[in-house]
């Protein structure tokens, strides 16, 4: 058992005093309160506009992005079709040279024989 201390007898005085301690810690207890929930109001609205901000900035870059793989995308074509057309023209050389040297293999043949 714990040991108790004397207590002094309750008075009209010191009950007052301390429920006017008590009024004065409540007071100071919703004082906080609010200012608890000024300062979650307060960041809550500096969040939705930092994320209101990062909306904004990615919508800019994907659309930069695809800007850019668009152009990526019609130059790769671009060089592919100027690609096709240099291999189609170096075939078609290479086709007339081998004719070339066939008639004249052919020729000299003929010659031969």
């Amino acid at each position: 058992m714990e040991k108790q201390l004397p207590r002094k007898p309750a008075t009209f005085e010191t009950v007052w005093a301390s429920l006017q301690e008590l009024a004065e810690m409540q007071k100071e207890t919703e004082r906080r309160m609010k200012e608890t929930d000024r300062l979650i109001d307060k960041i809550a609205r500096e969040a939705d506009q930092r994320m209101k901000e990062t909306d904004r900035f990615m919508k800019e870059r994907t659309q930069e992005t695809d800007r850019l793989i668009k152009e990526n995308a019609q130059e790769t074509d671009r060089l592919i079709k100027e690609n096709a057309r240099e291999a189609d023209r170096r075939m078609k050389d290479t086709d007339w040279r081998m004719n070339k040297m066939r008639g004249w293999l052919d020729n000299r043949w003929g010659d031969f024989m």
